[in-house]
């Protein structure tokens, strides 16, 4: 019994991998398919009022002026971390979630 090397052998992706990217080029295919024909007909779309609202909410869920504080303090050396603090936290968060 003998063994041919002569055939190059190719990487194996897993197949979840080769089923994304089927389904990725399946709706790249049908976008382009369904953007001409909504061109041509046109799309009525009605947001909720949940997506109204976050929409025009001004709102800041960021302090930048806190932020700019912290990335000095970053930069000057002068923020003190309490790492126990930080671990704990983490820890009574993941318990929090089960």
């Amino acid at each position: 019994m003998s063994i041919n090397h002569t055939l190059k052998t190719q990487p194996v992706s897993p197949a979840h991998i080769q089923q994304e990217v089927k389904l990725n080029q399946r709706n790249l295919a049908n976008s382009a398919k369904s953007s001409t024909a909504t061109a041509e007909k046109g799309t009525d779309v009605k947001l909720s009022a949940l997506t109204q609202q976050i929409k025009t909410d001004t709102s800041r869920d960021v302090d930048m002026e806190r932020v700019q504080q912290i990335k000095a303090a970053i930069r000057n050396g002068d923020l003190k971390m309490d790492y126990e603090k930080i671990a704990q936290a983490l820890l009574q968060n993941i318990l929090d979630d089960r």
